[in-house]
């Protein structure tokens, strides 16, 4: 293919677009990523909470009725 060094510029403008579109849907499409896996890891990190708070209060639960079934 052969250019006119008039038409160079408006080559390189529409690729300078086309660079920028496919820039910009690349970045849309991380921050969505990125967004969900945030989302993703404070919901785990919640009910992770929620498992440890429910383990430690059957541990001392079990530890109470241990030592209250000691015999002396």
């Amino acid at each position: 293919m052969v250019f006119g060094a008039d038409k160079i510029p408006d080559i390189a403008r529409g690729l300078g677009k086309g660079m920028r579109g496919v820039q910009n849907a690349t970045n849309e499409i991380k921050h969505e990523v990125l967004s969900k896996v945030n989302e993703q890891r404070k919901e785990s990190g919640g009910i992770r909470d929620n498992i440890q708070k429910q383990v430690s209060e059957t541990k001392e639960e079990l530890k109470k009725n241990t030592n209250s079934m000691n015999y002396k």
